[in-house]
């Protein structure tokens, strides 16, 4: 997990075209909203500078950006990395740990991004999305969290839905607002000539 101010603006993404134009309008709409926005797009098309791009344009700018990327932390880590766990969960709780989703108990609200495989527990993970509310490992109380999600998608979702590598039921909550960035061959005249 990493903290930071956000150093892109929506203005970051580059080019003139049509469909990075309206790209823009619509990321800026999603920023006036609270729901979760999935970002999809080839590799190496600044899904990244569109996160922070959006959380720039949000009411929460003056609030940490919080970077997760789940590809990173081991499965049987991942959940306990994002909700936490109270001492003596597991082996080696020796202390209760907060999660990176209650991040806002010290800061306030923030806007966080996952990039990779999906959380291991859908009904936790759903929980957390559609209500803002779950529990830590172990735990037996409900906890809220205050956040934005943003969710940069390098494998097509689809395609995982249809392999079954993806659950139909975390589908909908992280799909409410769809932003593609369409690939620089769709796009031509975005390309810089000198």
């Amino acid at each position: 997990m990493s903290i930071r101010s956000t150093r892109h603006t929506l203005e970051s993404i580059v080019g003139d075209s049509d469909a990075i134009q309206s790209l823009r309008k619509e990321a800026l709409k999603a920023a006036a909203t609270q729901f979760p926005v999935l970002i999809t797009g080839e590799r190496a098309h600044r899904q990244g500078a569109l996160c922070q791009g959006i959380h720039h344009a949000s009411a929460r700018r003056l609030y940490p950006f919080v970077r997760i990327n789940c590809s990173a932390i081991p499965k049987d880590l991942l959940e306990s990395e994002l909700f936490g766990y109270e001492k003596g969960a597991f082996t080696g709780a020796r202390s209760a740990q907060v999660g990176q989703t209650r991040t806002r108990e010290t800061t306030g609200p923030c806007s966080w991004t996952r990039s990779g495989s999906p959380s291991p527990d859908a009904a936790q993970t759903a929980s957390l999305i559609e209500d803002k509310e779950f529990e830590r490992i172990g735990g037996t109380s409900v906890l809220r969290s205050d956040f934005s999600s943003h969710r940069r998608n390098q494998p097509d979702l689809e395609d995982m839905l249809a392999e079954r590598r993806f659950r139909k039921d975390l589908f909908l909550p992280v799909n409410v607002i769809p932003l593609h960035i369409p690939p620089l061959r769709e796009r031509r005249e975005d390309i810089l000539r000198r």
